[in-house]
């Protein structure tokens, strides 16, 4: 037979987070920039071009005063001294008008070889562009494939091994909640313990898909109509004895008198029951005797030496000293009496079990669901610390409201928790209500 895979945290799935589609963005190289040469050429000619128009009336003047000057010089002086002025006047003129006819024309020259240089540049920028647009067409393409093959919803789970608080939230969000993180993990081979003391039945979706798929469950509902049960079955006297005092305790915070001592006295009383098997019926009755409240022909399920045993546990005078603290237990074993039974609440037994469930009936009133809780919590406390949820697979621990229970308590169910490998989980309606 295989070996059922142990859970991981990647396998975990605590619920689902819609992360919609991812807007398609690809990453884009610079767009082609067309790289039209620059003028160079003609701007210079076009510089001395102009240069030599403003030059023109200057340049007119002289030639106009060389003419003048040949007719001086040859009427008065010499005629062929005349032709220096005249080189000069054709010299004049040919600046005048000749340079800048020959600028005007290399500057049209290069005008056209410029321009169809940039046409062919352009060319070249056009195909360039037309390839960046294809490139850029494929990758956003590409992209949206990948973006359309992603799921938008995406199993979101927690980011630590270590205790999970939720807080806030209702009783329909943590079903979703519970289904979601329990089919994950129990598929994966995992353990989940679920203590249920929220009243709202939380664990009814995860545990009717189980027991669909046939996973092994051990469940108990507390307390049972179909069956009596007894949460104190299982349990050593000095166990009872911490469970039941800190149980009552727990449901009455306002008390100030010592836990170590009523655990103490509990603890005595369970000691003198060792003829059957302690259920709360014998013990409401066990502290009737020691408060000298029943003859002995009232002991019902008390045997004759239980009994004897019980008158004899405490002297008058501790009696009477105990007698306050006594009632009190009394009175809130009387109540739990009233909806427990004798039979034992199975669930704790057995290593190859998926899932467990300890839940508390949401047919109790307040005052007696308050007790049943704190004892719940103490229970599994106390199971969990003697090692009874130990086993293959991931162990998770889940309190639906933890809110109930008091913070220091908490801290101490997780810290069992922590050194029997167990990873916790606590789900409050309100953050910040454990005292």
């Amino acid at each position: 037979m295989a070996e059922p895979m142990v859970a991981t945290r990647e396998a975990e799935q605590w619920g689902w987070e819609y992360r919609g589609r991812e807007i398609v963005v690809v990453e884009q190289s610079d767009p082609p920039v067309p790289a039209v040469p620059p003028p160079t050429e003609l701007a210079t000619l076009e510089t001395k071009r102009a240069a030599a128009v403003r030059m023109r009336p200057v340049l007119i003047w002289t030639m106009v005063a060389a003419v003048a000057a040949t007719g001086v010089v040859g009427v008065v002086v010499d005629p062929l001294i005349a032709l220096v002025p005249v080189v000069v006047a054709i010299g004049l003129g040919w600046l005048c008008w000749g340079r800048p006819e020959l600028l005007r024309r290399a500057t049209a020259k290069e005008h056209q070889l410029w321009l169809a240089h940039c046409v062919s540049t352009m060319a070249r920028f056009e195909r360039d562009v037309q390839a960046w647009q294809q490139d850029l067409s494929d990758r956003e393409q590409a992209k949206s494939l990948q973006v359309s093959a992603v799921r938008p919803w995406v199993p979101v789970g927690p980011v630590t091994k270590e205790r999970v608080d939720l807080y806030g939230g209702t009783a329909a969000g943590w079903r979703a909640a519970l289904l979601a993180m329990g089919s994950s993990l129990m598929s994966a081979g995992g353990r989940l313990v679920v203590l249920d003391l929220t009243q709202d039945s939380v664990i009814e979706p995860l545990h009717r898909m189980a027991s669909d798929h046939g996973a092994p469950i051990r469940s108990a509902v507390v307390p049972d109509e179909a069956r009596s049960l007894n949460p104190l079955a299982g349990l050593s006297d000095d166990e009872i004895g911490v469970v039941v005092a800190e149980g009552l305790r727990a449901a009455e915070p306002e008390q100030t008198e010592s836990r170590g001592v009523d655990a103490t006295l509990v603890q005595q009383v369970v000691e003198c029951l060792t003829d059957a098997p302690v259920t709360f019926t014998r013990l409401h009755l066990a502290f009737q005797v020691v408060l000298r409240q029943l003859t002995p022909d009232q002991r019902a399920s008390l045997t004759r030496a239980e009994y004897t045993r019980l008158s004899d546990l405490l002297s008058e005078a501790a009696r009477r000293t105990a007698e306050a603290r006594l009632f009190r237990l009394a009175a809130g074993v009387q109540r739990l009496a009233a909806v427990t039974g004798d039979a034992p609440m199975d669930g704790w037994e057995d290593d190859d079990v998926s899932l467990r469930v300890f839940e508390l009936s949401h047919r109790e009133p307040e005052l007696t669901a308050s007790l049943l809780r704190h004892l719940l919590f103490q229970i599994t406390m106390v199971r969990i610390q003697r090692g009874q949820l130990s086993g293959r697979g991931e162990r998770i621990m889940v309190i639906a409201g933890a809110d109930a229970v008091a913070r220091p308590e908490l801290e101490r169910f997780d810290s069992i928790c922590r050194r029997n490998g167990i990873r916790l989980c606590c789900c409050s309606r309100i953050c910040g209500t454990a005292r």
